[in-house]
């Protein structure tokens, strides 16, 4: 089956502990399907509202693409404006690798 991300509630509609998203392009798929800044946030949102306490969302962003440094900038926005009584937000990223090395983001339910 093939689906974007944003749709990912008519699959799963049960509390989740965990969610992990790959931003970016298939590794070994067509490189010019890419995430978009506009779906990632809803799916996004989306888990976070099935994320269980404790549970946790990974993304893990790949933005050497065109479109790519927009869609981390707008993502990483937004994990900048989640509540902090609500999810902890962990940044992890190289910081001396050239290239656009990946970011990976961390959101865990309070």
């Amino acid at each position: 089956m093939k689906d974007g991300h944003e749709n990912l509630t008519n699959y799963v509609k049960s509390p989740i502990t965990a969610a992990i998203f790959n931003l970016g392009y298939l590794p070994e798929g067509d490189h010019k399907i890419v995430t978009k800044p506009q779906t990632t946030l809803k799916s996004v949102q989306s888990m976070m509202k099935l994320l269980k306490p404790n549970g946790i969302i990974i993304l893990v962003i790949y933005y050497g693409h065109p479109g790519g440094k927009q869609e981390k900038e707008q993502v990483l926005q937004f994990a900048k404006s989640i509540d902090q009584h609500q999810f902890n937000v962990l940044q992890y990223q190289f910081i001396n690798q050239i290239h656009e090395p990946p970011i990976l983001l961390a959101l865990q339910k309070r």
